[in-house]
């Protein structure tokens, strides 16, 4: 029964992977330049982001590592366990509309 819905664990795709780093940055620095934000602290915000973006770079930074880790045991692991759980709440409400009946 909850089989279908637990073979994946994040769909592909998405806002980030289709959006560059810095289409994003050039974006909210514009929108900030049209709300009359004072240039300089536009100019601090998108240097600093360029700055973390090329440290993170050369430290081999991933922040979804997590994520694209191919672990296989334990996203089966984490798999069962949702499973047994999603398994304990159908059978309580079974119990429990078993009780409503008698």
């Amino acid at each position: 029964m909850w089989d279908e819905g637990l073979n994946s664990i994040k769909a592909s795709g998405g806002f980030s992977e289709n959006y560059s780093f810095l289409n994003t940055l050039f974006e909210e620095c514009t929108i900030r330049f049209n709300n009359k934000q004072n240039i300089f602290i536009i100019l601090f915000i998108f240097f600093g982001r360029c700055f973390k973006k090329f440290i993170h770079n050369l430290k081999g930074f991933d922040g979804n590592i997590k994520s694209k880790a191919l672990n296989k045991n334990e996203t089966k692991n984490e798999i069962l366990k949702t499973k047994k759980y999603l398994e304990s709440i159908d059978n309580l409400i079974g119990l429990k509309y078993k009780q409503k009946l008698e």
